[in-house]
Formats: structure tokens, C-alpha cells, sequence
């Protein structure tokens, strides 16, 4: 019983199989049938059409019929002309070709979409992939059945298979010929046997090396590797049904065939699997299938690096990566492409036509990535990736010239051999001497003569490539940016990882930055001389040559040195700017003042300027201001508004701490500066610059809003320091006071009061300062500050510099009274002098005032002579006063009327 149910299910299969090629053969005639009689519908209907359009013969008149006479005619034409005359007149018809033009046809109904397309076919087809499923099905259990049984050995079991499997393909090939106008589509009859044609190939090879080791690992693999290409092969027959099948068989062979381990030819084997893939993308157009073999070609290349480590070999494989997707999809050898366009996300929503250029950039960087990340593996791959990566650069600089959509290759591959320098210090045998700074140095020496050469093999690539690239290429400024930038990096990693390490010396750094200075220079030089296309190329290449001089000023001058160095190099560039017109030399010239004049403030700073050495503080700072004041008197001359106010406030500025340094190394004398005089020092230098960002709202158009935020901000933080300085630190009244330092009556106490004094009093004076606070604000602050300012200095005198504590004594006392009448004297002439009311109404304001003192307070502690001589002096001086406002008329006299 157990062997007819066998027997039957041995049948069943046979039955089906013949079913199935009775159901192929029958719908393949009745597609033929179909096909005659839709081209017979399509002839008669042509034929119908062509009737209609055809125009209507005239009618023949009868032969016996006898012509009207002419003078019948004249007359039945004169009967009809008054009839055309009465009738109304209709507008003429527009007529193309002589024909009236035909109504709009209607739009096309939308075309269905995938999923619709996949259920009609599916709902068509669904016999024939049934009718494959029984024939794969019956070609299993008829092995199995012969298994079973000992019918079948291990050979014939493989051979029955592989037999079965091409039964099946020639069954799919005689299908598709005997219906050549079928569309080839995923569910057609001959697609369905052509995969399990494969399928059953594929399970063939598979189980002679996998389950009965019928062959060695050589052969099994080959031959899965066969059957996986005729698969991709027959893609461009049968549709991607195929393609897919081979391409995941040849990713998934290595999988089943045992060997001892990896070998490097795996590499190869890989890299022939994606140009096959790629060159059936390339006839069919796949977007999915060459994302799959790229994305199989580079996981399978890391998965081979991690089996065969410390080797050079995934370099090479990527190397051969990128320039297969550079070349087969679309592009050629030498890649050549109409398109120009960079890859940005625009590009991914028009994938179906930016494809090639996608797949191709894409693929480049990923694979420069893992690269980057891979190479601290071993020295040698690290070296090997380096080159990869500069062969990867040259072909980008020149053999892909006349693609220009592949530009982007450059600038990764560069910033990939710069990433790889970068991690030289992640290498086996430098990690663990990473504490160590004397055995660490030891370690990366020997990396560095490599990494150097690599470097400049990319410097020399990027200055040919802007010769070569700038007159050949849409976006000229696109590779001088390189050029002026990529060097630049390299050598800034160069010196962060082995400067230290006395691999050169100080004088062979700087060689090194003046050569690529020179450089940079010299092809700027003649893209200038090319004309006024190269301009922007020029410009860019100018900035990198200033880069470059402000990277020897960093690295090798001191802090003070840098001061000098960064101004020079600011008025250099706008020297250059204004000659030629380079906007972006415009902007390193602003950068570079402001590092000049960030470096004046917080290095040497006041204070560093107070109590170092003459000439490394207020020496530079003074050759700087200089400079500053050279670049403001150059804008000028070629009427350049913006550099002016650039230069004009760094000018003041640094004018102002000058003065502070200066007057602080006066008062500080041998002692150290008291803190009083320190925040004073800092609150005029904060005045001075919110007085310049104001100065250039008035003078510029651009950011003035935020030109005068900055303004408010330091008058602001000059006020407050101001205010909490003087709770604080005042040498009377403050809660931590020091005592006064300096020689009298140059000392701190002038620094701490004076200077912002004359500062608020000049904003008011000076017509070109602005002045922050109102004329009736500002003047009284100023005074009061002068009148603290001779307090204190006149405490001073008589109390030494601890002037905190004592009582006022007698003299101490008569001295602030003939203070307050000089001041009263000074402000009365002044006010005569300028005819100014309000100085005016200030001395008789102080003239009260020093009534008041001698009145209420000298008179109780005067005795004796003090007292009557403060009384005579204050009574002539009110004498004096009073006769000079008798003598001088405060009316300024009016100007002559012209005559009439």
C-alpha cells in the first residue's frame, strides 16, 4: 500500500509536469491567435479612418445633358449676386493645412501602479507559477523517493538534479522563442521555469560539496560561482526574477563552501561578481540591483578584512570598487557625462535619473570611511590605504575630467588620506605608549617620512589639478578651494602629530609653510593674469596663502611676536584686496585684525603689559597700533569705508590700551599695581571700545543694529565694572581698598578715575566721537569723577598712600577749599571764553558750593589766621568773579545782516 501512495505521489508529479507543458503550449497559441486578430482589428481600422478623411469626389454630369448657353449663366449669376450681397456676412474660419484644427484631445487615464501591475499579472499567471511549483515540488519527492528506495546514489541524485534544472531552462528558452511578443514581466510562464531552473541548479552544486562532498572546495565553488553568473547572465533575458537569484547566490556561496580559512582571492572573486552585476544594470537600468551588488561588494570587503587582518588587500579591493562603479554603470573608461551636477538630497528624489552619478559618489564615500576607520589596524594597511586613496585622487583630478557630475571624488578621497594621517596615533604599538610622551614620540617617528611624502604627492595632485581642472571645468573656484585648503589641513595634522616629536626642526617647519605659502601665491598669480573669469580662483587661492602665513605666526612666533605678525598680515591683505578687488582677501583682513587685536587684549594685556618686559609689551603693541593706523590712512586713500572703520577702531582701541599700559608702568613704580587701578584701566578700555563700535555704526551701513548691541554691551560692562570696582576697591570707601602706588600725582589714583573721566569728557568735546549717554548725563559724570579724582589725590598728599582711616586734618582741609576755587576760577573763564551758559551755570553752581564749605564747615575748624585767610580768599575770589561777569558779556555777538 506504502508504494502505490509512493507510486502516486511519483505520478503526480509526472501528470502535472505534463499539464503543464500541454497549458504552455495551448496559451502560447492562443496568444498567437490573439496577437493576428488584434493586427487585423488595427488594418481595418486604419482602413476606416483613411475613407472618412478622404475628401467627396464631385458629381459627373450626365453625358446627354446639354450645357447651359453662357448668356443663361450671365443671367442666373446676376439673379444670385444680390442674394450674397443681403445675406450676413460670417467670420472666416482659422484652417490649418485646410483642414479646421481638431478639439483638444482628452488626457491620458493615469498610469496603474506597481502593485496593480503585480496583481493582474499574478492573477493572469497564477497557473503557470503553480504549474513551476508542482514541477519543483515533483522533481524533490521523485529524489526523495529514490532516496528512500536506493535507487539513487549520491551522484546520480546531483546529476538528476542539475539535468532537472536544465530540462526546465530549455523548457523556459523554448517558450520564450515560440512567444517573442510576450513582455518579459515577473510572472510570465518562461520566467517561472527559468528560476526554478536555477534554483534546481543551484541546489545541485550546493549539495555535491555541502552534503556529499563530491567535490573539493575549488570546484564546489567555481561551480556555484557559475551558476550564480549563467543567473545574472540570464537577467538580461528573463527580467531581475534572475539577477536577483544569481546575485544572492554568489554573495551567499562563500557561506556554504568549508575550508580552512579565507583566502585573499576572495577579493577578486567579489569584485568579478559586482562587474557582472553592474554591467546588467548597465544594459537594464536596475537601480535596486546595483545598490545590492555595491552594498554585497563593501560588507563583504570588511568581513574579509576582519578574517585576514593586518593585510594590505581591502585598499586595493576598494580602489577596484569605486572605479568599477565609476566606470561600468554609466560612464566608461574614461568616464565621460553630459551631466554636471553635484549630489545633494535634491538628487535622491530624482533618483531614477541622478542614479549612476549617486551610486558612484556614494559608493566613494562610504568606502573612503571604512578606510579611515580601518586603517590604524596595522602599518602596512595604513600605508596601503594611503595610497589607495592618493591613486583614488589622481584618477578624480584627471581621468575623470570630462565627467564632471564626479567632482565630489576629489574632495573625498583628500579629506580621506587626511583622515587617515589623523589616526596614526590609534596604530598597534602607539596606543599603549599614549602616556608616555617620550616613548610615544618614538613610536610615531618612524610613520612620519610616509605620511609626509603621501601629503605631498596630495599637494602636488590638487596644484596641477588647479592648471589643469580651472580652464576645463564648469566650477573653476570648486578645485582652487581644494588646492588652497586640503594642503593647508595636511599640514596643520603634519605638524599637531610630529612637531613635538623633533622629527624637524623649527627651521624646516617653516620651510615647509613658506613653500606652500609660495605656492599658493604663485597660482594665484597667474589665475590673475588670466583674466577676470579667474578672479574668485584667484581670490580663494590668496586667502589659502595667507593661511598659511598665519599658520607660521601661530606656531612660530611668541605671543607678542603674534600681535606684530597678525596686523601686518591684516594690512597686507587689504593692501591686496583694494588692488584687485578680492572679496574673500577682504575678509582675511578682518580676521586677521581682530586676531591682532585679541591677542593685544588678552595677551599681553594690561597687565601683562604693566609688569613684563618693555619691549614684549607696550614695544608691540605700539608697532601694531602703528600698522592699524597705516591700514586706516591706506582706506582712506582708496576710499575703502569699511576697512576704514575696520582699522580706524583698531587703531583707537589699541591706542587706548597703550595708554594704559603706559601710565600704568609710570604709577606702578617698583610696587605692584593696586586692583583700583587695574579696573580702572579696564574700564576706559572697554569705554574706548564701545565708543569705536559705535564710531562705526555712524560710518558703515552694514550690521549697524548689531554694531550698537556690541556698543551698549561694553558701555554696559564698563559701567558696572565701574560702579562694583568702586564699592569695592576704592582706596576710602572700599571694603577691600589698597593703598595708592605711584608717585605723586601720577599714581593709581589717576588711572583709576582720571582716565575714564577725560574719556567721557571727549566723547562730549570731540566731534568725531560718538557720544553714548546725553550731553547733560555724561559732562556731570565726568566732573564728578575729576572732583573724586582731586579728593583723593589731595588726601593723599597729606596722608601717604594708605589714605584710608584718618581724620581730616586742618591743612588737609584748607586745601580742598583753594581746590574748589581754582575750580570755580577755571570753569568761570572757560564758560567767558566759550560763551557757554551751561559752564556758566557750573561755576556759579561751584562758586555756592565753596560759599557753603567755608561758610559751614571751614569756619567751625579754622582758628585764627586759617580762618580769615580762607575768608579774604574767598571774598576776593567772589570779587573777581563778580567783575569779570561785568567786564565780559556772555551774548555771542550777532552776525552782520547783508545789505539789501
Amino acid at each position: 500500500m506504502n508504494d502505490e501512495i509512493l507510486f502516486l505521489f511519483v505520478l503526480l508529479p509526472i501528470a502535472a509536469f505534463i499539464l503543464a507543458v500541454v497549458a504552455l503550449i495551448r496559451i502560447g497559441l492562443q496568444n498567437k491567435r490573439i496577437a493576428h486578430l488584434e493586427r487585423q482589428l488595427a488594418i481595418l481600422l486604419l482602413r476606416s479612418d483613411q475613407e472618412k478623411e478622404a475628401p467627396p469626389e464631385p458629381a459627373k454630369e450626365p453625358e446627354g445633358k446639354a450645357k447651359p448657353k453662357p448668356a443663361a449663366v450671365a443671367a442666373a449669376a446676376a439673379a444670385r449676386e444680390p442674394a450674397k450681397k443681403s445675406a450676413p456676412a460670417k467670420p472666416p474660419q482659422k484652417e490649418q493645412f485646410g483642414k479646421p484644427s481638431p478639439p483638444p484631445a482628452p488626457p491620458p487615464p493615469p498610469a496603474p501602479s506597481f502593485v496593480d501591475r503585480a496583481m493582474d499579472n499574478i492573477i493572469a499567471n497564477w497557473v503557470i507559477w503553480l504549474a513551476a511549483l508542482s514541477l519543483g515540488l515533483g522533481g524533490v519527492f521523485i529524489v526523495q523517493y529514490g532516496i528512500e528506495r536506493g535507487y539513487l546514489g549520491p551522484v546520480a541524485r546531483v546529476v538528476a538534479a542539475l539535468c532537472f534544472g536544465t530540462i526546465l531552462i530549455a523548457v523556459a528558452e523554448y517558450v520564450r522563442r515560440k512567444n517573442p511578443d510576450q513582455a518579459v514581466n515577473y510572472f510570465s510562464a518562461h520566467v517561472a521555469l527559468a528560476a526554478g531552473g536555477i534554483a534546481s541548479l543551484f541546489a545541485g552544486v550546493v549539495a555535491a560539496h555541502v552534503l556529499y562532498g563530491l567535490t573539493n572546495a575549488l570546484v564546489g565553488f567555481a561551480s556555484m560561482a557559475l551558476v550564480s553568473w549563467l543567473a545574472l547572465a540570464g537577467g538580461l533575458i528573463y527580467g531581475p526574477v534572475l539577477a536577483v537569484i544569481g546575485l544572492l547566490g554568489a554573495y551567499i556561496s562563500p557561506f556554504l563552501v568549508a575550508s580552512e580559512g579565507p583566502s585573499p582571492l576572495m577579493y577578486l572573486y567579489f569584485l568579478m561578481v559586482l562587474m557582472a552585476s553592474l554591467a546588467v544594470e548597465r544594459w537594464q537600468r536596475w537601480i535596486w540591483l546595483s545598490t545590492l551588488s555595491v552594498a554585497g561588494a563593501l560588507i563583504w570587503g570588511v568581513l574579509l578584512h576582519w578574517s585576514i587582518p593586518n593585510q594590505p588587500y581591502l585598499a586595493a579591493y576598494f580602489l577596484g570598487v569605486i572605479l568599477t562603479a565609476v566606470s561600468i554603470p554609466a560612464f566608461g573608461i574614461p568616464p565621460r557625462s553630459r551631466e554636471n551636477g553635484w549630489v545633494t538630497p535634491a538628487s535622491f528624489a530624482r533618483i531614477s535619473f541622478y542614479y549612476p552619478t549617486v551610486l558612484t559618489v556614494v559608493t566613494a564615500l562610504v568606502a573612503t570611511v571604512l578606510l579611515v576607520l580601518s586603517s590604524p589596524d596595522s602599518l602596512v594597511f595604513w600605508q596601503s590605504s594611503l595610497l589607495a586613496l592618493l591613486a583614488i585622487l589622481a584618477a578624480a583630478v584627471f581621468l575623470f575630467a570630462k565627467a564632471q557630475n564626479l567632482d565630489q571624488i576629489a574632495a573625498i578621497s583628500g579629506l580621506g588620506m587626511i583622515g587617515v594621517v589623523t589616526g596614526v596615533a590609534l596604530l598597534p604599538g602607539s596606543e599603549g605608549a599614549w602616556l608616555y610622551g617620550a616613548e610615544y614620540d618614538q613610536v610615531i617617528r618612524r610613520y612620519f617620512p610616509f605620511a609626509a611624502l603621501s601629503l605631498l604627492g596630495l599637494t602636488l595632485i590638487f596644484a596641477l589639478g588647479s592648471l589643469w581642472r580651472s580652464t576645463r571645468s564648469v566650477r573653476p573656484f570648486y578645485w582652487n578651494a581644494l588646492t588652497a585648503l586640503l594642503p593647508l589641513l595636511a599640514l596643520v595634522v603634519l605638524w599637531n602629530k610630529w612637531h613635538r616629536t623633533d622629527v624637524l626642526t623649527n627651521g624646516n617647519w617653516l620651510t615647509l609653510i613658506l613653500l606652500l605659502t609660495a605656492l599658493l601665491a604663485g597660482l594665484a598669480i597667474l589665475h590673475l593674469r588670466r583674466g577676470a573669469e579667474m578672479l574668485s580662483s584667484a581670490d580663494i587661492l590668496s586667502c589659502g596663502a595667507f593661511f598659511g602665513l598665519g599658520f607660521f605666526a601661530l606656531r612660530i612666533l611668541s605671543p607678542e611676536e603674534q600681535i606684530v605678525g597678525f596686523a601686518a598680515l591684516a594690512v597686507l591683505a587689504f593692501v591686496l584686496e583694494a588692488r584687485h578687488a578680492l572679496r574673500l582677501v577682504g575678509l582675511v583682513s578682518l580676521g586677521y585684525t581682530s586676531l591682532a587685536f585679541g591677542r593685544i587684549v588678552l595677551d599681553p594685556g594690561i597687565s601683562g603689559g604693566i609688569y613684563g618686559e618693555f619691549l614684549e609689551g607696550p614695544v608691540y603693541i605700539a608697532v601694531a597700533t602703528s600698522l592699524f593706523y597705516g591700514g586706516a590712512w591706506w582706506a582712506m586713500q582708496v576710499k575703502s569705508p569699511a576697512r576704514l572703520v575696520q582699522f580706524e577702531t583698531a587703531a583707537v582701541a589699541g591706542l587706548g590700551i597703550l595708554i594704559s599700559v603706559l601710565l600704568g608702568r609710570a604709577a606702578e613704580a617698583g610696587y605692584n599695581l593696586p586692583d583700583h587701578a587695574l579696573l580702572g584701566l579696564y574700564v576706559s578700555v572697554w569705554l574706548i571700545l564701545s565708543l569705536v563700535q559705535f564710531k562705526r555704526a555712524q560710518q558703515t551701513d552694514g550690521f549697524t543694529r548689531l554694531r550698537r548691541i556690541f556698543g551698549w554691551g561694553y558701555f554696559t560692562l564698563s559701567s558696572l565694572a565701574f560702579v562694583l570696582g568702586s564699592f569695592m576697591l576704592d582706596p576710602v570707601l572700599g571694603l577691600a581698598a589698597e593703598p595708592v602706588a605711584g608717585f605723586f600725582p601720577l599714581d593709581s589714583i589717576v588711572i583709576a578715575y582720571t582716565m575714564p573721566a577725560l574719556i567721557l569728557f571727549a566723547c562730549h568735546r570731540v566731534k568725531s566721537l560718538p557720544a553714548p549717554l546725553p550731553r547733560s548725563i555724561g559732562l556731570p559724570i565726568a566732573g564728578a569723577l575729576a572732583t573724586w579724582t582731586i579728593i583723593l589725590e589731595i588726601r593723599r598728599f597729606w596722608h601717604g598712600n594708605d589714605i584710608r582711616g584718618h581724620d581730616i586734618l586742618t591743612p588737609e582741609l584748607y586745601s580742598y577749599t583753594v581746590a574748589l576755587l581754582i575750580a570755580t576760577v577755571t570753569c568761570i573763564l572757560l564758560a567767558l571764553w566759550r560763551k557757554d551758559p551751561g559752564l556758566r551755570k557750573w561755576g556759579l553752581l561751584l562758586v555756592g558750593v565753596t560759599a557753603l564749605k567755608v561758610f559751614l564747615w571751614d569756619m567751625s575748624d579754622l582758628q585764627g589766621l586759617g580762618r580769615a585767610t580762607s575768608f579774604i580768599a574767598l571774598g576776593l575770589t567772589l570779587a573777581g568773579i563778580a567783575w569779570l561777569f561785568q567786564r565780559f558779556s556772555m551774548e555771542k555777538p550777532a552776525k552782520p545782516k547783508a545789505d539789501a
